[in-house]
């Protein structure tokens, strides 16, 4: 069974699509899109994980409606992530929203169309800070929902409509800080009040 490199995961979090989800970010992306929120996942440093050991964690987690990948680039490991998701298909009723760097018409054309029929709500694009219009979800507005299954399509007008994004952050120690969500444009402000807040 393949391997996956992983930036980063959290068990619950409701900042990244409808509902409690479990977020997942898997480590390594050669595009390094300019002002990238999660530089330290462009590397190969990641956490080797295996398919089975990251099924089994996201299994455990009870309550959740979905999962959410992210990156790095997700489409730099496509077999190892197919492998997690076909399981995640066959064991599960939760959906999947994958973010990606990549236009959905290059994966068209890529020999990675497989893994298109294991999502349900693709993110697609390369993010442009120049068009970073706090569109829910999406880095900036070039960015688009590529609806993969009926999943999301009930929503798909709230999806496109809201302006407003929210972020969480979860902090294991003083070394240890990570951020969860699309963060609102400028979030430094608010990020900088409620880490001071949160050492006071």
């Amino acid at each position: 069974m393949s391997r996956l490199n992983v930036y980063h995961y959290v068990r619950r979090t409701s900042v990244l699509g409808p509902g409690q989800r479990f977020g997942l970010w898997l480590q390594g992306c050669s595009r390094k899109c300019f002002a990238c929120i999660a530089p330290d996942s462009h590397g190969d440093n990641g956490t080797n994980i295996s398919v089975a050991e990251m099924f089994a964690i996201i299994d455990s987690v009870k309550g959740i409606q979905g999962i959410t990948i992210s990156g790095g680039e997700p489409l730099e490991q496509p077999d190892a992530l197919y492998e997690l998701l076909s399981i995640v298909k066959m064991e599960t009723p939760l959906d999947v929203i994958l973010f990606t760097g990549y236009a959905y018409s290059s994966i068209l054309q890529s020999k990675n169309t497989k893994l298109l029929k294991k999502i349900d709500l693709l993110i697609d694009e390369v993010y442009d800070e120049t068009k970073n219009d706090n569109n829910y979800l999406r880095g900036s507005s070039n960015q688009n929902f590529i609806f993969l299954s009926e999943k999301f399509l009930p929503i798909k007008d709230e999806l496109y409509t809201k302006h407003s994004r929210e972020f969480e952050i979860f902090v294991q120690n003083e070394n240890n800080i990570f951020i969860s969500g699309v963060p609102p444009k400028n979030y430094e402000t608010q990020y900088k009040f409620l880490m001071e807040n949160l050492n006071a």
